[in-house]
């Protein structure tokens, strides 16, 4: 379903009322047989959603989207004690890398970066939701430190937008990756920052997560 809707936004853009709709029923089929709270449930909703798109915002620059989502998945991985199971993921991106950086022969498109979003938060959710105090407040702290570079820059971009006048949905040269490059960083660089910007923030996540 996510794979679809990003397959036929690259086809067709499509509204992102429509894609956001489809990214919440997505998610819904992830959280309703949770059996949560009303208010939790609503917070996974967001946050699978909010992710799934955050990581298609990011992926500006070569080789970034897949290597967030690999630092994620590892994170989760040995958070959880899942890394076997999470590896063969790993793998998939690791391999499909070097056809995207540093020269993109390869491109995930649309509807490769919404699935990748989409399980990379799907992932992250089962990770933290058993061991998480039924505090909301803490949860959505902990979703949006795990969310790394990806959720924080998305976060950063919409208030910037709003408080300019501007859609949150208008693309800009404003975006993290794209501020370092204009700084003069060369993309290999700024993947390097980046990875260690989104290692702090998913240790940060998990160190609260695992807090009591």
């Amino acid at each position: 379903m996510v794979f679809f809707v990003g397959y036929l936004d690259d086809m067709s853009p499509l509204k992102p009322k429509i894609r956001l709709f489809v990214h919440l029923l997505a998610a819904s089929l992830v959280v309703i047989p949770l059996h949560l709270s009303p208010l939790l449930s609503l917070v996974y909703l967001l946050w699978i959603a909010g992710c799934t798109n955050a990581y298609n915002l990011i992926d500006g620059m070569n080789g970034l989207s897949l290597s967030m989502a690999m630092l994620a998945l590892f994170a989760v991985g040995c958070a959880d004690g899942s890394l076997n199971l999470i590896l063969p993921l790993i793998a998939l991106c690791l391999g499909i890398l070097p056809w995207n950086f540093p020269k993109a022969h390869t491109f995930l498109g649309d509807g490769g970066v919404y699935l990748l979003g989409f399980v990379v938060s799907t992932m992250m959710m089962w990770s933290v939701e058993p061991s998480m105090s039924p505090n909301v407040v803490k949860i959505a702290v902990t979703l949006i430190l795990l969310g790394g570079v990806p959720v924080a820059d998305t976060l950063t971009t919409i208030v910037r937008r709003l408080i300019a006048g501007k859609s949150p949905f208008s693309p800009d040269r404003g975006h993290v990756h794209h501020r370092l490059l204009d700084r003069g960083f060369s993309e290999g660089k700024v993947l390097v920052i980046l990875i260690f910007a989104q290692g702090f923030l998913l240790w940060c996540g998990f160190s609260i997560s695992l807090s009591t």
